[in-house]
């Protein structure tokens, strides 16, 4: 800005003025060479209960200023929610104009605000994978912000299988993170995860398994054991087929003997008791029939039975009034 430098002095006609704006030049800011400052403290979390109602706060002062818009006339109101409890208070005169079209009119309305309401739950509705995820997620997060809770638990007794496999498919199911120590003296299980899988682990620990089941002492007795169960279930199987053989074996020696008589029944010069009947008397083959097997009309004599006629001295429960109102008023 000087003419000659810095040695011309500070005189008038030794500064540059073609050089000076009117604009405001701003050096770069440049970090001093020191620590970074340390970082703002951590916001205190707040719990479920609070939590509902800060929301609730909100909500009431967005529905006030809402109000307070529409009270000063900078948004337009809501149109009436009616229904058809409410359609003759909120529209008096409509309704007594034309109360057909006005309900058609509001039914529709009531049939858009279900159809709103089901398209944005089906727009808010989580796909397989990510309902996956949002449980995985809540298994996994820690709401308190206090690092990943572990958990030591000790084990008197040594368990069986049935319990140790209990113990790591749970860990697992729940994701789980951890190790199990066996020893003869006392067992140690130390597992890790989110807070809501730690307590349903607790509740598979303390509650929901029995440890004073002991079950098998050692493998050999299970196999033992499983040895004579299979045993048992052959016998068991062998005796089943035995009768049902035996009652199929029952069930057709009986068709076969129906169907015999059956048959010997049919034809009288095959039945044994017949044929020794005929040695003795000559009619014992003759087949027995009705006087009018080969009549033509049967039954023809016959008459219908009659009522026998009685007297009612009654109009409303003689038979002539009975009758016609069976006949006409039924």
């Amino acid at each position: 800005l000087l003419r000659g430098g810095a040695a011309g002095g500070y005189a008038e006609d030794g500064v540059l003025l073609e050089h000076i704006t009117h604009y405001v030049e701003h050096p770069v800011p440049v970090d001093p060479p020191a620590e970074p400052p340390p970082p703002p403290p951590m916001p205190l979390p707040l719990t479920k209960k609070e939590r509902k109602k800060l929301r609730t706060q909100r909500r009431l002062a967005a529905e006030k200023e809402k109000q307070d818009q529409i009270r000063c006339g900078l948004m337009a109101p809501p149109p009436p929610k009616i229904k058809i409890s409410n359609l003759m208070q909120a529209m008096k005169n409509e309704a007594v104009a034309d109360p057909s079209a006005l309900e058609a009119k509001v039914r529709a309305e009531m049939a858009q605000r279900v159809k709103n309401h089901e398209e944005r739950n089906l727009a808010r509705k989580l796909t397989p994978a990510q309902r996956r995820e949002k449980k995985r997620r809540k298994m996994l997060n820690d709401p308190s912000g206090g690092g990943t809770p572990v958990t030591l638990y000790r084990i008197h007794t040594v368990p069986n299988k049935q319990k140790l496999y209990k113990i790591d498919i749970n860990a697992q199911q729940n994701h789980l993170t951890g190790l199990m120590l066996l020893a003869d003296e006392c067992n140690l299980v130390v597992v890790e995860g989110g807070p809501k899988a730690q307590r349903r682990y607790r509740k598979l620990l303390l509650h929901r398994i029995d440890w004073t089941d002991f079950g098998a002492a050692d493998d050999d007795d299970d196999e033992d054991e499983t040895e004579e169960l299979m045993r048992e279930l052959e016998r068991i199987k062998k005796e089943r087929a035995a009768e049902a053989a035996k009652r199929e074996k029952d069930n057709a020696e009986t068709e076969e003997r129906e169907r015999d008589s059956s048959i010997l029944q049919g034809n009288p010069l095959l039945d044994p008791t017949r044929l020794g009947a005929a040695q003795g008397s000559s009619s014992s083959f003759s087949v027995k029939r009705r006087w009018d097997d080969d009549v033509v009309f049967k039954n023809q004599a016959r008459e219908p039975k009659k009522e026998a006629r009685r007297f009612i001295n009654d109009t409303v429960r003689n038979d002539f009034h009975r009758k016609f109102l069976y006949r006409y008023i039924k």
